[in-house]
């Protein structure tokens, strides 16, 4: 996930510079916008799956 997450970044990093230096938004660079926010969403996802079995471990061992 963290490999995932700074690619992301990478790529948020690089539509910032385009747009400040006065890109244009053009449907390919919108395209690449959607992508990156599809990608932090199931990654989202996936970190709260992690979290909510962490959690259901944890709480199984203090029954122990």
């Amino acid at each position: 996930m963290t490999r995932e997450l700074a690619g992301i970044g990478n790529n948020l990093n690089q539509i910032a510079r385009y747009f400040n230096m006065g890109g244009l938004r053009s449907q390919a660079m919108q395209e690449e916008i959607n992508k990156c926010i599809r990608a932090v969403m199931e990654i989202r996802k996936d970190v709260a799956e992690l979290a909510g079995e962490y959690h259901g471990n944890l709480k199984t061992s203090e029954k122990s």
